[in-house]
């Protein structure tokens, strides 16, 4: 379970890098959310 969703968590990242330019913003907001996410995931 915790595979696949690191799974599509890289699927969603090359995806917006591939769509284009990422704001600094956007790339501190999945900073900040990363950590809640692997949390409630068990995984830390």
């Amino acid at each position: 379970m915790t595979d696949h969703n690191i799974r599509m968590a890289a699927v969603f990242f090359l995806a917006f890098l591939l769509y284009g330019k990422i704001s600094f913003d956007w790339v501190r907001f999945c900073l900040s959310v990363l950590p809640l996410l692997t949390k409630n995931n068990g995984l830390l």
